[in-house]
């Protein structure tokens, strides 16, 4: 309870040149969603999901989640 005011949850792909996609890998697998829905469950005061991925992730559902405060990309150039 003392430390409910965050939760970070941190999503990560490798992927770049020369690297073939295996199918769906752009999408969140059901560990990812199950653990989303956990933390999402655990009322924090606020959820943050980082992506942390050279291409973008398919968040569409995530997107719409009014439990989630924030999506942020964070991409090595």
């Amino acid at each position: 309870a003392d430390y409910k005011d965050a939760a970070i949850i941190v999503l990560t792909r490798i992927g770049g040149e020369g690297f073939d996609l295996p199918r769906n890998y752009l999408k969140l697998d059901e560990n990812e969603k199950a653990l989303i829905n956990k933390v999402c469950s655990m009322n924090f005061d606020r959820v943050v999901v980082l992506v942390n991925a050279a291409n973008t992730l398919e968040l569409q559902e995530i997107k719409n989640n009014d439990k989630i405060d924030a999506i942020l990309w964070a991409r090595r150039a």
